[in-house]
Order: structure tokens, then sequence, then C-alpha cells
């Protein structure tokens, strides 16, 4: 549904979403996650944006555009933030590559989110 100019709200798999805007090189100025479920069992971590596979797929589609998140769960919000450090170190340590079909570079993904991540939840 068309909104307005810059805005369309979508209904759709989260997931299968971002993958679709990265391989169809679709822009995102600006991503809200706006009080996720935390999952707070440990058991259910990968339940987590940060702790599911497509964890990386959220990092690369953004680029260097703004992730806004916001819970309610300080303990989400500090993880999240590691995740994203660690994501940071990997990606500029390691040869491998999200599994993806883009073919653009993958290192430094993490590295726009690096000095927020740093400062900790607001």
């Amino acid at each position: 549904q068309i909104v307005s100019s810059n805005v369309c709200l979508v209904r759709a798999e989260l997931i299968d979403f971002w993958r679709l805007l990265l391989l169809n090189n679709i822009p995102i100025d600006q991503h809200y996650i706006l009080y996720p479920n935390p999952y707070p069992k440990k058991r259910r971590i990968n339940l987590r944006f940060y702790g599911h596979p497509a964890f990386p797929i959220l990092l690369r589609f953004v680029g260097s555009n703004k992730i806004t998140l916001r819970s309610n769960w300080l303990g989400y919000l500090q993880e999240f933030s590691d995740s994203i450090i660690y994501a940071n170190e990997y990606y500029n340590n390691n040869t491998t590559t999200p599994t993806t079909t883009n073919t653009n570079n993958n290192t430094h993904i993490a590295l726009p989110y690096v000095t927020d991540a740093q400062s900790g939840p607001k």
C-alpha cells in the first residue's frame, strides 16, 4: 500500500523481504525495528534478529543508512549492539561472505553501526 511518495506499507515475511530487497538492489533509507519479541529464553536466541542467520542480510541491505531499534528490554539492546560489533570484527577478519547471490564486496558491512553499538543503548 503506497502511503506517500516515500512510504510504502508492506506485509511480508521480513527475512524474505530483506533478501529480495538486497537481491534487487532496492535501497532503504531508514529501517525501524520497533519492540521486537525478545524471546528471552537462551534456547530461542536464533529467533532474535541478531541471532538469526539472516542478520548479515539486514546489515548488508541497509548499508550505511540508519537502523532504529527500540525495545523495552535493555538486555536485547545490548546484545544487538554486541552482535553488530562482532559482525564487524568477523567480516574484517574472515574471507567468508554471507550467503547471497549479490557479488558486492561484503567486508565492513557492520562498520556504519559500530560507533553507535559501542556507545550502547540510548
